[in-house]
């Protein structure tokens, strides 16, 4: 294991450990190996080069529109297409919107690390979002979308079939509470913002939604421009 010293994006320092075998192949390839992490109300992204060294450390910030401000965790053992085709035979074997719970142990035994849980989690939002407008994406036209309804319209129906979520509607917040797991449900948030961008009119329109976490709730708010 290694230890990493932080200088976090909030200001504060704490030291996180990692298995160097789980960001091998990404550092042989690349040099730089991207880790999502959990620090306290958010998430960030730690840059760690060849030597363990901590080149950056970036906020999390959910969007589409502006793919560079997002970026997909690539540790974690398993690769970007194993996680997508285990996930996609999950799908086919437990439909998370009738059985979340069922889904969700399936998921918990399946990924282990935060960066598996969060594309986990990505793949599978993208493919629930893909579901809910399939009738509107048949036909052919691309999706428009006005970005102050995206948490309302977009997000919270889907999440209302995988648990327990609040919608205060004067701060263009969406609560999910009693997240099992953030890195999940965060990952899931962002596929379907990516499945949005996928397929709506306008590519070059960019929608920002800041997340934080409180005890076992997830908040999902629309950043304000």
């Amino acid at each position: 294991m290694r230890t990493l010293a932080i200088l976090c994006a909030c200001g504060e320092r704490f030291n996180y450990k990692i298995d160097p075998a789980s960001v091998e192949s990404e550092l042989g390839e690349r040099g730089i190996a991207p880790i999502l992490v959990s620090h306290g109300d958010h998430f960030v992204t730690l840059y760690v080069d060849r030597n363990y060294s901590v080149r950056s450390v970036e906020k999390v910030l959910l969007a589409t529109g502006r793919t560079e401000t997002v970026h997909a965790p690539a540790g974690g053992g398993m690769s970007p297409p194993e996680i997508k085709e285990k996930i996609s035979q999950l799908m086919k074997d437990i439909d998370p919107e009738k059985n979340h719970i069922a889904f969700f142990s399936r998921v918990a035994s399946i990924f282990h690390t935060s960066d598996e849980l969060f594309a986990a989690g990505r793949y599978t939002g993208y493919e629930l979002w893909i579901r809910k407008r399939q009738t509107l994406l048949k036909l052919g036209a691309h999706f428009k979308l006005d970005p102050e309804l995206v948490i309302s319209n977009e997000l919270k129906p889907i999440f209302d079939k995988l648990g327990k979520t609040k919608y205060l509607k004067g701060e263009k917040t969406l609560a999910i509470q009693e997240v099992i797991s953030p890195q999940f449900f965060l990952g899931i948030a962002q596929g379907i913002l990516d499945a949005i961008h996928a397929h709506v009119e306008n590519r070059d329109m960019v929608i920002e939604i800041e997340h934080n976490i409180l005890e076992n709730t997830l908040f999902l708010r629309l950043k304000q421009k």
